[in-house]
């Protein structure tokens, strides 16, 4: 006949499968929280920092294709084929990511 286990053992046990799961809950709810509360500037560091390939599409319909080089508070400055432009954030609808240099 096999030895039940120590109501002590089992309640431990227990404990620290209720612990690790509070631990898991609290990590994705901080994950989404900082995911929600993102900008649209900090997704463009994000990118400049990751040298990615990006195409931006503007309120006017026209479209850039580029790397984001540098984000400031108001602008982005974007490099294609050794020329720069800079785009006023307010003007950006959409951000593509198309890959990575």
């Amino acid at each position: 006949m096999a030895r039940e286990p120590a109501p002590l053992a089992t309640l431990a046990e227990d404990l620290h499968e209720l612990a690790d799961s509070a631990d898991a809950a609290h990590r994705a709810a901080t994950e989404t929280a900082i995911r929600s509360t993102r900008s649209l500037r900090d997704e463009l560091r994000r990118l400049s920092e990751d040298g990615s390939t990006v195409e931006i599409c503007c309120a006017d319909g026209s479209d850039f294709a580029g790397t984001v080089e540098d984000v400031a508070l108001d602008y982005l400055v974007l490099a294609e084929a050794g020329d720069t432009r800079l785009i006023a954030l307010f003007h950006v609808v959409a951000v593509n990511c198309t890959g990575r240099i």
